[in-house]
């Protein structure tokens, strides 16, 4: 009897202390993403910042080039609306690629602005995508701006490919670009 009843005990004070061990734990959430912006670059129409070349794009005839001459490629802004103050931001990008060698600088840069002061820069190495020269290669990523740093009206995004060392060539074309509000909702 007397080990039934230490038995109940032991059995009694595990499952509080699990029960508490639960109850404490931060609630499950998951993502919810709003698109709020599609841009598509393809070259064909592009008209202003860098200048864009023919033959052999991935699509088209144009496409953006970057070497030692020119370190930006046509890219996107996005100006943030005070809607979104305090509000997480993604940039999805889906863009193909061509590089010269395998330069660790090669980026799609995605930079948080207010006028022309840098808040974050936050740029996709092309390293961690590309492992063969020359050829075309879908690069597909994406970098999110906390909502502590979208803080004040006025913001803007900038995405631009960009080629700091210019010690070979990088090309881009076919671009899409998605920036989406990501909120966090507890699963119920």
């Amino acid at each position: 009897m007397k080990k039934n009843i230490i038995y109940f005990f032991v059995v009694s004070i595990i499952s509080i202390v699990s029960q508490v061990i639960i109850s404490c734990s931060p609630p499950e959430t998951i993502e919810k993403k709003v698109l709020l912006h599609k841009a598509i670059i393809n070259n064909e129409d592009t008209i202003a910042g860098a200048p864009k070349y023919s033959g052999n794009a991935h699509g088209g005839n144009y496409y953006a080039h970057t070497d030692s001459s020119n370190a930006y490629g046509a890219g996107n802004l996005f100006c943030i609306p005070d809607s979104l103050l305090n509000k997480d931001i993604r940039v999805n990008i889906s863009i193909w690629a061509r590089q010269g060698d395998f330069n660790e600088e090669n980026q799609m840069a995605i930079s948080l602005e207010e006028g022309s002061n840098i808040i974050q820069w936050g740029g996709i190495s092309f390293s961690n995508h590309i492992n063969e020269t020359k050829k075309w290669i879908n690069v597909v990523d994406s970098f999110t701006f906390p909502a502590s740093l979208i803080n004040k009206p006025g913001l803007v995004i900038k995405v631009f490919p960009y080629n700091p060392g210019g010690t070979s060539y990088m090309d881009i074309d076919d671009a899409e670009i998605l920036i989406y509000k990501v909120d966090k909702v507890p699963v119920k």
